[in-house]
């Protein structure tokens, strides 16, 4: 990264996966999530929630005694889902993207796609990738829950890859953010390291965590829908909208009518939209995601250089 320039940082999703045959959705894992402990939900309703509650707070209908030990099960039974997606997957478009030459990338996804993509050998040499940057007072220890520090890094193709799992990876079960008290957590801690006067004013930028990349980057956000309940990442953009010397960033999507109003609502926080030309109702199930993602990426190498 040229110290006179803002780092170059890559927000990316599930969307990918897309493109990937028999991939596991999130549609379906939530679909296991509420057969766990056989809920007698009428398959009418079990759809309706499936479709228009946040994930986020179905995790409420399998918790509802409020047993530390039910939501411990649960979110191992999470757990061994994802596993299925540990496999490498190839995803020349995904590479591409990769391969713009970004400071950070940043990815919501629990499960190792980019990753792979880069190292085919990674899900085997994945303890040797991880780094942590100094977490108290100079002694580099690993986080345990929240990671705000931790990311793997790859050497690949003339590349230094740094991928930070925002919201937590399977190596480490416990850091895997999914549920509301996870989610709540992980926005204490943000506000928590955002909340003195020195990172709010602050000239010279030292960049630590994937929040420092975040705030003080230019970011590009593609493959990922920013759903409403990431509340973490709105909180963020929020935030960046109002500090001293925040970077930009730019959001790519297919325009959808039913999206109309977070189009609104990223304008007011100062979030530019771009949607490539490219329209996609919300029923169409063949929509053209690789000529929509090569487009957006086509942009992309345009502004980082």
């Amino acid at each position: 990264m040229n110290k006179n320039s803002r780092p170059k940082v890559l927000l990316i999703g599930n969307g990918f996966n897309l493109l990937v045959k028999n991939n596991v959705s999130n549609e379906k894992l939530i679909e296991a999530l509420l057969e766990i402990y056989k809920k007698p939900i009428r398959k009418k309703d079990r759809d309706e929630l499936i479709n228009n509650v946040p994930w986020t707070l179905l995790t409420m209908i399998a918790l509802n005694d409020g047993k530390e030990s039910k939501a411990k099960k649960v979110k191992e039974q999470f757990y061994e889902k994802k596993k299925l997606k540990l496999k490498y997957n190839s995803n020349p478009i995904l590479h591409e993207l990769l391969n713009v030459g970004f400071d950070a990338i940043l990815t919501t996804n629990y499960t190792y796609e980019c990753e792979t993509v880069l190292d085919h050998e990674f899900i085997k040499n994945k303890d040797k990738r991880i780094k942590t940057n100094n977490i108290y007072k100079g002694k580099n220890r690993k986080e345990s829950k929240y990671l705000l520090k931790t990311y793997n890094q790859i050497v690949a193709d003339g590349f230094t890859h740094n991928i930070w799992h925002i919201h937590g990876e399977l190596r480490n079960k416990n850091s895997l953010v999914y549920g509301l008290p996870d989610y709540n957590g992980l926005i204490t801690k943000i506000f928590n390291y955002i909340s003195n006067d020195l990172y709010q004013h602050k000239n010279k930028i030292s960049y630590e965590s994937w929040i420092d990349y975040f705030v003080y980057g230019d970011v590009y956000i593609l493959g990922n829908n920013l759903s409403f309940y990431e509340y973490d990442l709105w909180q963020l953009l929020y935030t960046k909208k109002n500090l001293n010397n925040h970077g930009n960033t730019i959001f790519y999507e297919q325009k959808e009518k039913d999206n109309r109003t977070k189009y609104i609502l990223l304008n007011e926080l100062e979030v530019e939209v771009k949607h490539m030309n490219f329209t996609k109702k919300h029923d169409d199930k063949e929509f053209d995601y690789s000529s929509f993602y090569k487009k957006a990426i086509k942009d992309i190498k345009k502004q980082v250089k």
